[in-house]
């Protein structure tokens, strides 16, 4: 845990529990998950940064902040949405070739929305 100040170097897994510092920590991961949608009224937390880290990503059935989102990679198998993930974590692991498909359907689906800041600076101006 990262609020115990344990050495994230030492584990294979390494829970971080504190707020804005979890894609100090993607780079380093072989599979991410984004926590805040396993207990309902959090509401999840966006996958989009995991995503772009180009690491498989799962997350928590309970994601109605960022819902649209989720379901869109969920439909294009670039997330897996679960509440239970130990086993897909493991899976992942041991089948890097999985991970690496839904890191290129997650490249595809970020692909569409690149410009997208572009285009809503130009609607402002």
């Amino acid at each position: 845990f990262r609020t115990k100040g344990e050495d994230w170097a030492k584990g294979k897994v390494y829970i971080i529990d504190t707020m804005g510092e979890s894609v100090d920590f993607y780079e380093f991961s072989d599979v991410i998950f984004i926590g805040g949608g396993l207990v309902d009224g959090i509401g999840g937390h966006n996958i989009i940064e995991g995503c772009i880290a180009q690491k498989p990503v799962l997350t928590g059935f309970f994601h109605f902040n960022c819902k649209e989102v989720v379901e869109e990679f969920a439909q294009n198998k670039a997330v897996i949405v679960s509440n239970a993930p130990a086993k897909e974590i493991i899976h992942l692991v041991q089948n890097p070739k999985e991970g690496e498909m839904m890191v290129e359907s997650a490249l595809k689906v970020l692909a569409k929305y690149q410009d997208i800041a572009q285009q809503i600076l130009q609607r402002i101006l």
